[in-house]
């Protein structure tokens, strides 16, 4: 009897330690949690309520701009003033509940609130047979979105220029672009001078018949 009451006890023993170990695993087994920032790191024209999710059972602590952690408990507001563009860099340290054990994951994750318009890009307008080529010098990351016309067929085209690349203007079409950085912003719409550029070849001429009535 007091064998089996002994091995009673022992079992009684392990099934507290598996119990204990089954608590504690989670803490520290569940080192793949991450905390997920909505709106995700980019660049935005407008300010931005930043939030984070933190995963069941762990505690989270925020940086704002390297200041000191402190509990994460409402959403962050990232802005800045109009015409100006500011970086804003956000670190998460994700904790146990448990007090005094390390973090268990730290990410840093940076955000860009763009409220600066671009530079308008720069035309150059040379005359090329029929018409004129087109190209366009832009600042940094910026793209260039053209579009053209013809006043008399009421043709249009659009679209992006690449780096480099030229678009070729029929005679008497019209050329306008503007520079659109990352957050979206958008310059100022420039067009194309043609008073400056040599006047473009004709493209034809009729020789016969002779213009009158047949």
């Amino acid at each position: 009897m007091m064998k089996s009451g002994f091995m009673v006890a022992k079992s009684l023993v392990s099934l507290m330690v598996v119990a204990l170990m089954a608590t504690v695993t989670p803490v520290y087994g569940q080192s793949r949690a991450v905390v997920k920032p909505n709106p995700l790191p980019g660049s935005y024209q407008n300010p931005v309520l930043v939030s984070f999710s933190c995963p069941d059972g762990y505690r989270l602590q925020i940086s704002v701009d390297g200041n000191a952690l402190s509990d994460y408990a409402a959403p962050v507001l990232l802005s800045t003033a109009e015409g100006e563009e500011r970086a804003v860099s956000i670190e998460t340290a994700l904790y146990p509940l448990q007090p005094g054990l390390p973090a268990l994951r730290t990410e840093k994750f940076v955000w860009v609130v763009d409220r600066k318009l671009p530079s308008p890009p720069a035309l150059n307008v040379t005359a090329s047979g029929t018409g004129y080529t087109v190209s366009c010098a832009r600042s940094g990351e910026d793209s260039i979105r053209y579009r053209m016309w013809h006043p008399r067929s009421s043709a249009s085209a659009e679209g992006t220029l690449a780096p480099g690349s030229t678009v070729f203007l029929p005679e008497g079409a019209a050329f306008c672009a503007t520079a659109v950085d990352r957050a979206g912003n958008r310059s100022e719409t420039v067009s194309a001078d043609l008073s400056r550029v040599g006047a473009a070849a004709v493209a034809f001429h009729v020789v016969s018949p002779a213009r009158g009535t047949w």
